[in-house]
């Protein structure tokens, strides 16, 4: 008995171009004009960090060694260890070893070029907007260094580290990596204290890593983003539509006859539950095929896309039952015209069809617990090669919202006929 009315209910919705426009060419223009238009922003396509950091070192680090040995062999220590301190002073020379072993290794020179410029060339430098930060070595650093390290001198060495503020990120990051590569460096000094060589403990090159995913997952581009956001957007149309066909169909007392000839209320309401579960079903199928024809955006695991492509059209209609039930219940249809102007936007920003949400650990909360966001999250763990046990969350949200739609619709939805006045 049910079959009439839902092949009648889809047949108003599919021969109406106006909806076909609003719910098939619509989002296509927007994926295409949002896709394009912030496809920078979104695949992350950054300028790459570039840094050129001055190198100023005062004095002759290699005067300065000899002036150490020669205050070792002036020591009363015994001559081995005095030969032993001074090898392991030549090797452990501070300057050098921040030259070869941090600026020189391969992965920090694929983003900073060290600059070595004479003492004299630091005023021009503080004056060149191109450097990101100049490491200055005040004369006697070497000498300072090797006697706090090997002779248990007192005095500090001075090195500065001068700032571009018009480049924060980088100069913060040069200073983050010298202060690491100090602690280290003092680190190896205080085992070479205890017996150990600090050339065995100081790295040949710095182990700095490299930059790499957390996980090896697909990137999500911004055509991939939003052909997801505009079709679970544009899918809670369907819930508006049903529901305003539905009131017409009270309006020309087609419900009035329907109970008249012995349907049950529920049979009917069940009926426009299953008609907009199939049009949302529809919609999704198309906007992703067309989607992955015209912009490449392909989900690997079309198992996973189909369940959340079902939880989401569930979630849909059990809206549409909503929508349609308040509509009789209030006998307006005004409802269903606010939710289409201004619940279907605030649904759409919640769930983050028109950019990703970065307003704080609430606003994800709640963009996961309306459909359409619980919706969009699924479909780009699936897009990802994510699986579905890592979306049980959110079908789990969209199929508890459904049913709580259905069983409110239920209860509010008249259980008599009565036409529109």
């Amino acid at each position: 008995m049910m079959i009439p009315f839902i092949k009648k209910q889809l047949l108003l919705m599919i021969r109406n171009p106006q909806i076909l426009l609003i719910l098939l060419g619509m989002p296509l223009l927007l994926i295409t004009i949002l896709g394009f238009a912030l496809g920078d922003l979104m695949n992350g396509e950054e300028e790459p960090i570039e840094a050129k950091v001055g190198f100023v070192v005062e004095g002759d680090p290699s005067d300065e060694l000899k002036q150490f040995q020669q205050e070792v062999d002036e020591s009363e220590m015994p001559a081995q260890q005095k030969e032993e301190l001074k090898a392991a002073a030549a090797q452990a020379l501070p300057i050098d070893a921040l030259k070869k072993d941090l600026f020189g290794s391969k992965e920090v020179k694929k983003f900073i070029q060290l600059k070595e410029k004479k003492a004299e060339d630091l005023d021009r430098l503080r004056d060149n907007d191109e450097y990101s930060a100049i490491i200055h070595f005040s004369e006697g650093y070497t000498l300072t260094m090797l006697r706090q390290a090997f002779l248990e001198g007192s005095e500090s060495p001075d090195i500065t580290v001068i700032k571009n503020d018009g480049r924060p990120l980088t100069a913060n990051m040069v200073t983050d990596m010298l202060t690491s590569y100090q602690e280290q460096y003092t680190l190896a000094l205080q085992a070479g204290k205890a017996g150990i060589n600090p050339a065995a403990i100081i790295p040949d090159e710095a182990s700095f890593g490299s930059v790499e995913k957390l996980e090896d997952r697909q990137p999500l581009s911004s055509m991939a983003y939003y052909a997801v956001g505009m079709s679970v957007m544009f899918v809670l149309y369907i819930a508006t539509n049903m529901g305003s066909f539905a009131f017409m169909e009270k309006e020309d007392r087609v419900f009035d006859r329907l109970i008249f000839a012995g349907v049950s209320p529920l049979k009917y309401l069940l009926s426009v539950l299953i008609t907009t579960i199939i049009l949302a079903f529809l919609q999704i199928s198309i906007l992703f095929s067309a989607s992955a024809l015209f912009y490449g955006v392909k989900f690997p695991d079309i198992g996973a896309f189909l369940l959340v492509t079902l939880c989401i059209c569930f979630a849909v209609g059990g809206l549409g039952a909503l929508i349609t039930a308040i509509c009789y219940k209030g006998n307006s249809e005004s409802i269903a015209s606010f939710f289409s102007s201004i619940g279907v936007a605030v649904l759409a920003f919640l769930g983050g069809s028109f950019g990703p949400l970065t307003s704080g650990k609430l606003m994800g909360i709640l963009a996961d617990l309306v459909p359409n966001g619980a919706a969009m999250t699924a479909y780009f763990k699936v897009f990802q090669g994510y699986g579905i046990g890592d979306v049980l969350p959110n079908i789990w949200a969209m199929l508890g919202f459904g049913l709580l739609a259905i069983i409110v619709a239920t209860i509010v939805f008249p259980k008599e006929g009565g036409h529109a006045v």
